[in-house]
């Protein structure tokens, strides 16, 4: 009865468990260990650095709006050329679908290039990754400037590092990109898969238990037999006597 108990128990665990848990987001993994030249803003740096958040333009709650209502994950400003980056990070489910552009070639990787973005003017890629550059230039009441941006799919994420300028430098933005690589990171296995892995190894523990339980119950039964079979033969032998 005991193992009958704990079959059943290991069974129900299986089927409850299923619904328990939901999939976790996938991190954001960006090295930012850029060189003293570029000041560095990322969300928990906003409180001790508005001064110059000021002199952007923005207040300190906008700013800070960037990172907890956007995708901005983090601010960079070159000392020297005065060129402002930021990093963006989206999970769309065209990112998830796709995962990693830099597996793609040829006519897929073109086709895939035009869709992240209509202005696309060509692809370049920096360390293990391809990214798809492009470039416009902005007149407003702050001045002529240029937008150049490399978007990239990664670990199922949407990349974007846009670099605002006087002028469009690729060699500066190349170098920059090259101090900044997304890691590949391994894929890990969401709660929910976790969970199968687990419920999987349960239903068979308990499989394994049922037919312990079940061999257990046949050998017993068969030594019952065996010892009936024996009391039969003597009590025969006994009145024969």
């Amino acid at each position: 009865m005991k193992l009958k108990a704990f079959a059943l128990f290991l069974i129900l665990i299986c089927l409850f468990g299923l619904t328990a848990f939901a999939e976790t987001p996938k991190d954001v993994n960006i090295s930012l260990n850029v060189g003293k030249e570029y000041f560095k803003i990322t969300e928990e740096t906003v409180s001790q650095n508005v001064d110059i958040i000021e002199n952007l333009g923005y207040t300190k709650s906008s700013f800070k709006e960037l990172f907890t209502k956007g995708s901005l994950v983090a601010f960079l400003l070159h000392s020297e050329t005065k060129t402002q980056i930021q990093i963006r990070v989206d999970n769309t489910p065209f990112s998830e679908k796709l995962e990693n552009l830099s597996l793609l070639e040829g006519d897929n990787l073109k086709n895939v290039a035009n869709e992240i973005s209509a202005s696309a003017k060509g692809v370049v890629t920096v360390g293990d990754t391809v990214f798809v550059q492009s470039v416009t230039n902005t007149d407003d009441e702050t001045g002529k400037y240029s937008v150049s941006q490399y978007v990239t799919v990664k670990n199922g994420s949407l990349y974007t590092f846009s670099f605002y300028s006087a002028a469009p430098n690729e060699s500066f933005e190349i170098a920059t990109l090259s101090q900044m690589p997304i890691k590949t990171l391994k894929k890990k296995a969401s709660l929910s898969e976790t969970v199968s892995l687990v419920l999987m190894i349960l239903f068979v523990l308990g499989f394994i238990v049922l037919g312990g339980f079940l061999i257990i119950s046949i050998i017993s039964q068969f030594k019952r037999n065996e010892d009936n079979d024996v009391r039969e033969f003597v009590k025969i032998k006994r009145r024969r006597f």
